[in-house]
């Protein structure tokens, strides 16, 4: 578990806050990113079944956004899903260094 960070909004202007926080889970080796990112997706709905854009495709504030930053040393790229998140290096991710040790390491854009 990666230490809670209050922030700015990312990506859009809004009067909330940001909480960010990162975890670490262990998933069947045999599981692929894809059904990962659609489990992620099935709890942000029954948190909250708010959308989190708006019509003209801008970014809303929500409840909650559940980011899948990493899968092992797995590269994905496709319309659904990129891995490494593209955002890894930017500030709004740097909560999530203590998580990169040789268990968790977190693979190079390169």
């Amino acid at each position: 578990l990666a230490p809670l960070i209050e922030s700015e909004a990312w990506g859009f202007s809004s009067d909330n806050r940001f909480l960010n926080l990162g975890l670490m889970v262990d998933v069947p080796g045999d599981t692929d990113p894809e059904t990962i990112l659609l489990s992620l997706q099935a709890t942000e709905q029954e948190i909250s079944d708010a959308p989190h854009r708006h019509a003209d495709g801008s970014y809303a504030d929500r409840a909650v956004d559940i980011d899948l930053i990493a899968v092992d040393d797995k590269v994905v790229d496709t319309p659904e899903l990129q891995l490494p998140h593209p955002c890894i290096c930017g500030a709004s991710c740097s909560n999530l260094w203590p998580l990169s040790t040789p268990r968790g390491a977190i693979p190079s854009l390169d």
